[in-house]
C-alpha cells in the first residue's frame, strides 16, 4: 500500500485511512488478507499520543522542578521559576494549537523538548537573583544586578537560536517546520518571562511584603500605645479602702 494526496501529509488522516483498510480486511477474514504498511507502527502510536504526551510532560515538569530546587533552595524564588516554566510551556502549547498544528509523535517529542528548553532562562534569572541575597538588601538593587549580569547573554542566546532555526522554515518538511515553530515560540515566550515577568513578580512580592510589614508594625505600635496609656491611668488612680473602728468606710485616692 502507499499514500497519495496532499491531505495524507497529516498523520491523523493516515490513521483514519489505515483503520478503514483494517475494517474492510476484517470483513473478509476468510481471504486471509493483511494490511502491510511501513509506517503502521508509527500510526498505531497516534491513538495513544494524547495520554503519553500528558504523562511525559508531567514527569518532565516534575523532574525539572526537583533539579531546580537542588540549586535554588529559596521557596519564593523556586515557586516563581516553576511558575515561569509552566507558563512558558502552556504558552508554547497554545501557540502551536493556534497555528493549527495537530498532535502527532513529532509534536509530542517537540513538546517534551520545549519543557527542557523553557527551564533554561528562568533558572539563570532565579539562580542569579538568589545569589544576590547576601550582597544587596533591596530588591531593585538585586534585580538590577541580575539583569546586568545575565540579561544581555540571554538576549544574545535567544537571538542566535532564532536565527539558527529560522532556516528550517524554508524547507517543505513537516518535522522541520514543527521543530522550528516550537523552538521559536519557546525562546520568545521564555525570554519575555525571564526578562520582564519574573522581575515584575519579584518586585510585586517585595512591595507586598513591605506593605504587610508596615501594617503589622502600625498595629503593634497602636497596641503598645493603648497598653501604656491604660497602665499610666491605672498608676494614677489607685483606690484604697479602709475601715474605721466606728464601722465607716474611708476611700483614699492616690
Amino acid at each position: 500500500t502507499a499514500y497519495m494526496g496532499e491531505d495524507l501529509k497529516d498523520w491523523m488522516n493516515r490513521v483514519k485511512l489505515l483503520n478503514q483498510w483494517r475494517a474492510i480486511v476484517k470483513k473478509y477474514s476468510d481471504l486471509d488478507i493483511n494490511v502491510y504498511l511501513e509506517d503502521a507502527k508509527f500510526l498505531d502510536i497516534i491513538e495513544t499520543v494524547v495520554p503519553q504526551t500528558l504523562q511525559s510532560a508531567l514527569l518532565t515538569f516534575i523532574t525539572m522542578f526537583v533539579v531546580t530546587s537542588l540549586f535554588i533552595p529559596a521557596p519564593l524564588v523556586l515557586c516563581t521559576a516553576t511558575f515561569t516554566i509552566l507558563s512558558t510551556s502552556i504558552g508554547t502549547f497554545g501557540f502551536m494549537a493556534w497555528i493549527g498544528t495537530e498532535l502527532d509523535p513529532i509534536l509530542m517529542c517537540s513538546t517534551i523538548m520545549v519543557i527542557g528548553f523553557s527551564v533554561d532562562i528562568p533558572a539563570h534569572i532565579a539562580y542569579h537573583y538568589h545569589q544576590t541575597a547576601g550582597h544587596f538588601t533591596s530588591v531593585p538593587d538585586r534585580l538590577e544586578h541580575t539583569i546586568a549580569r545575565v540579561g544581555f547573554p540571554i538576549a544574545q542566546a535567544s537571538l542566535s537560536t532564532i536565527l539558527c532555526v529560522s532556516a528550517l522554515f524554508f524547507t517543505d518538511l513537516h518535522m522541520s517546520n514543527i521543530f522550528a515553530s516550537t523552538m521559536l515560540s519557546v525562546v520568545v515566550i521564555g525570554t519575555i518571562h525571564g526578562l520582564f515577568v519574573m522581575p515584575a513578580i519579584f518586585s510585586a512580592f517585595s512591595q507586598f511584603s513591605e506593605w504587610t510589614r508596615g501594617s503589622c508594625c502600625s498595629r503593634s505600635r497602636s497596641t503598645s500605645l493603648d497598653i501604656s496609656t491604660s497602665s499610666s491611668v491605672e498608676g494614677k488612680v489607685n483606690p484604697a479602702f479602709s475601715t474605721s473602728p466606728a464601722g465607716s468606710t474611708n476611700i483614699m485616692v492616690q
